[in-house]
């Protein structure tokens, strides 16, 4: 598929696939993304520090693959963002004081959960 052409994608659902192994930095330069869905898949690494880059981006969807690490602090900087789901992921840490102020939203929903911890706020 032709890069050029998909730098104006606004919304790209590759969810519920067998996508394994870390996300491609590459999707940090779709900059006009606004919904990202990497969900259900078996995916694993880190969650990229540069998705901060996509300042349009109001959904993110990462949930029930195998990620692991700390959810990065970057994340605070998608002012855009409305909704973020991490849940059931291998993730560690603690959640970000970042996110609590991001989003336009007066009240963006998160969910987030780890093995034993779970975390759940918004207002969808």
């Amino acid at each position: 598929m032709d890069r050029l052409r998909m730098k104006g994608l606004e919304i790209l659902i590759l969810a519920n696939n067998q996508f394994s192994g870390n996300i491609p930095s590459e999707y940090v330069d779709l900059l006009k993304l606004q919904a990202f869905d990497l969900s259900s898949n078996r995916l694993t690494g880190l969650i990229p520090p540069s998705f901060d880059k996509l300042r349009s981006l109001l959904w993110l969807m990462l949930a029930n693959n195998s990620l692991s690490g700390e959810i990065p602090l970057e994340l605070g900087n998608c002012s855009s963002l409305l909704w973020l789901n991490l849940a059931n992921n291998q993730l560690s840490g603690s959640i970000p004081s970042q996110l609590a102020s991001i989003g336009t939203n007066p009240m963006p929903t998160f969910l987030l959960n780890r093995e034993k911890d779970e975390v759940s706020a918004g207002s969808g």
